[in-house]
């Protein structure tokens, strides 16, 4: 009996260990399912703090550009406000100068008006060699009609017989002419000072004709010319073709006293001026020197042809002896020829 009763226990403590792994098998698997819903929370909550994260950058994002949006109405609006402020008083500056215009033309008016009156009234108190016969009756001072067209008709007449008889002097009197002002007898010229020396280059021509004329300078006071290219804008009669010979190469102007002249480099290219001694000087740029007679101007004497000039001053004792610039060397002949046969003939 006693070991019925063992054997009992045994069954019993046996029931309850497997009952115990079973409980523990369910508790095991429990506690899996809690970690693996552990780690999804986890999971979602990571993901939740990430999308915190991402909002609240968002929202930092756009209070930032609230901020900056906020600043550019502002500004905008000052802007706005300035440029009200600079309307207006353009606006008050514009009614001003037109209300100074307006005062302007009412004074021009007025002295117009003025003036009108004054005319009318000298054409009235100048004597007057006739006067128009009242054919109508009424007389020039009467009353109706005839007596206002006569009166009319005695000023215009007057002022036709004024004009007419009016010594030369400046009239400015508005409504002649239409609105332009009337001058009559304008003063004389001014005379012009002749000049009693002539600068002539000659063109020196070693090979074919090259086309260059002869270069005549009177040398009035102040009297200058320049020498270079003809182009469509500067247009001259010297002949030079040569791309090599600038627009404006050489500035020929009077020296003091009108006996000598002076010549200056304009151009890019240097120019020389050789002295019948032999002595050659070269000139770039901005340098001048004077020339003498018989001097040799050389405007490309690098290379060839060099574009060379005989400096001679001829005397102008009559104003028809100086030659006029851009005459060719045969028109320069036949002009000497002809001088000489006039004088002959005389």
């Amino acid at each position: 009996a006693h070991m019925k009763h063992k054997v009992a226990e045994a069954r019993l403590l046996q029931a309850e260990v497997a009952a115990l792994k079973k409980r523990e098998s369910e508790l095991l698997a429990g506690i899996g399912q809690y970690k693996t819903k552990e780690q999804a929370w986890q999971t979602t909550q990571a993901r939740w703090f990430s999308e915190e994260s991402t909002l609240r950058r968002q929202l930092n994002e756009e209070r930032q550009q609230l901020a900056e949006t906020e600043r550019n109405l502002r500004f905008q609006s000052a802007e706005l406000d300035r440029v009200r402020k600079e309307k207006q008083k353009q606006q008050q500056r514009n009614a001003t100068l037109q209300e100074e215009l307006d005062s302007v033309r009412a004074a021009e008016e007025e002295a117009r008006s003025a003036l009108r009156e004054l005319s009318e009234q000298a054409l009235l108190d100048r004597p007057r060699k006739h006067a128009l016969v009242d054919t109508d009756g009424g007389g020039a001072s009467g009353g109706g009609a005839a007596g206002a067209r006569l009166a009319e008709a005695q000023r215009a007449a007057d002022a036709e017989q004024w004009l007419d008889s009016a010594e030369p002097e400046a009239l400015a009197l508005d409504g002649l002419h239409g609105s332009a002002p009337l001058a009559v007898g304008a003063p004389a010229p001014a005379p012009t000072l002749s000049a009693d020396v002539v600068l002539q280059l000659q063109p020196l021509i070693l090979g074919p004709a090259d086309g260059r004329r002869l270069v005549s300078l009177p040398l009035s006071p102040n009297g200058s010319l320049i020498l270079g290219r003809s182009s469509k804008l500067e247009l001259n009669d010297f002949g030079l073709t040569d791309a090599r010979i600038s627009r404006r190469h050489v500035l020929l102007d009077a020296l003091p006293g009108g006996r000598s002249a002076r010549a200056t480099a304009l151009g890019s290219n240097a120019i020389q001026v050789q002295r019948p001694s032999g002595a050659r000087y070269r000139l770039t740029k901005g340098d001048s020197i004077e020339i003498a007679e018989g001097d040799t101007l050389v405007l490309n004497f690098e290379e060839t042809p060099t574009y060379s000039y005989n400096v001679h001053y001829a005397h102008a004792e009559r104003p028809g002896d100086a030659l006029p610039s851009g005459a060719s060397l045969q028109e320069a002949a036949a002009s000497a020829a002809g001088g000489s046969g006039d004088e002959g003939g005389e």
